[in-house]
């Protein structure tokens, strides 16, 4: 079980990473469906997928669709098969979801309802509409506003949202979403509107909107996800984590880094002064592409440490020396040993500099029709990091860690997906072995 594993399941990252956004087009006319239609399916009491169907007219004048699902991924721009507009009354075909559409368009809305198997829904379709931000609009929102949400009703886990919005150098407006207490910093806002005083934004990384309205220095709202609503109230005002209660003595004898390893995943905990002069401590699992999740309780009782993350669930306990803590992790009622060196992670330490040298820049291969990326770069403090992107399931920046090159002989692995790389350099290509999950692919990467 991954270490953050628990937290991406909690909240944001069961996503995990739907970059793909539809192109908005206008409605032409009420009798003309041509543009983005969208409806809310309902798939159980309470629960819906909110779907787009983009009618086009081909070189013919024929009326074509595609449907897609702004929270689903793998429903991205799925042909419909059978599509018939005459006298208002509207009905489609999808065999990709084994389903049929049928209703009839009046005063600008088509009402009907969705057949699949077993199930007919009703479906109420709609022209989607772009937002749209004045620049009036733009001023009163400028600044960053920060609030708390609760995932589950039914336990205390609290998670704190940040929206920033900002002008950028050339004072071109950009929106930003955090979540610093799951160490998620800068995702893209991809849209802002604003009608009267309610404010719509959305996030496709987080598949999530939100719609609150502005009085003031107050924005409140809900936050919508999964098709799940929860209320989410934002004030104005900077965020700043609050500070642990440690004294000067206890946090000078933790102050900076600590790595340490649980199995094939690298682990840090960082012990930090924040600007403010509070203190603070946050967990890095670089294997996972998780950091700055934020220490929320410690303790040091003597030479007995213990602290924990709320938001991932995990805790630690254990006794501090010098240069060392040996310890427990606890976790998702598993319990691990670790132990705890005081330092940086190096993530690649048997990198000479010639080997550094040859393997900059950026190798690309194929594994069972998914492009592979990798990413070797020297760091501006000396380091040597390496990244593995795989665009096709949403996969950025993933760590590589334990590059060693003896000879000709390269080998690397990607903990976070259990797998690993033993080949060769032959002039511009490295030609090897990709394992994961024990299955074993040939792969050829070459230099771009």
């Amino acid at each position: 079980m991954g270490i953050v594993q628990g937290m991406m399941g909690r909240f944001f990252t069961r996503l995990l990473l739907a970059m793909m956004a539809l192109t908005t087009q206008s409605v032409l006319a009420q009798d003309d469906l041509t543009g983005i239609w969208e409806g809310m399916l309902e798939i159980a009491p309470g629960q819906g997928i909110e779907m787009h169907f983009n009618f086009v007219r081909d070189a013919d004048g024929q009326l074509t669709a595609t449907v897609s699902s702004p929270e689903q991924p793998a429903l991205q721009n799925l042909p419909v098969e059978d599509v018939s507009f005459e006298g208002g009354g509207l009905s489609l075909g999808v065999a990709a979801l084994s389903g049929s559409f049928a209703g009839r368009l009046t005063d600008g809305v088509v009402t009907g309802s969705w057949t699949q198997p077993g199930s007919t829904v009703p479906l109420t379709l709609r022209p989607y509409v772009e937002p749209v931000l004045t620049a009036a609009d733009m001023e009163r929102i400028l600044g960053s506003w920060v609030g708390t949400l609760r995932p589950n009703p039914d336990d205390d886990l609290q998670v704190t949202v940040v929206f920033r919005f900002e002008r950028d150098a050339q004072g071109e407006f950009a929106a930003f979403m955090d979540s610093p207490d799951e160490g998620t910093m800068g995702i893209p806002v991809d849209s802002v509107g604003m009608i009267n005083d309610e404010l719509t934004l959305s996030v496709n990384r987080a598949r999530m909107e939100f719609i609150g309205t502005l009085d003031g220095d107050a924005l409140n709202g809900d936050w919508v996800q999964a098709s799940r609503s929860l209320e989410l109230n934002l004030t104005r005002g900077e965020y700043e984590a609050a500070g642990l209660p440690l004294s000067e003595e206890q946090f000078a004898r933790l102050e900076g880094p600590w790595h340490g390893q649980i199995g094939p995943l690298n682990l840090v905990f960082r012990f930090e002064r924040t600007a403010s002069g509070r203190f603070a401590a946050f967990f890095d699992s670089q294997d996972q592409g998780a950091s700055n999740i934020p220490i929320t309780q410690i303790q040091l009782d003597g030479d007995q440490l213990t602290l924990s993350a709320a938001v991932i669930g995990g805790s630690l306990t254990g006794t501090l020396a010098q240069d060392s803590i040996d310890a427990q992790w606890q976790q998702a009622g598993q319990q691990s040993p670790i132990a705890l060196t005081r330092g940086p992670y190096v993530p690649n330490p048997d990198l000479t500099a010639d080997a550094q040298r040859y393997l900059q820049g950026t190798w690309r291969g194929n594994v069972t029709g998914a492009d592979l990326v990798f990413r070797f770069a020297a760091t501006a403090d000396g380091g040597f990091d390496t990244f593995l992107d795989i665009a096709s399931v949403g996969m950025i920046n993933v760590p590589v860690s334990g590059v060693a090159l003896e000879g000709q002989s390269l080998r690397f692995q990607i903990n976070a997906i259990d797998a690993r790389f033993v080949g060769a350099l032959s002039g511009g290509q490295i030609t090897g072995t990709w394992t994961r999950l024990d299955e074993d692919t040939q792969i050829t990467l070459m230099r771009d």
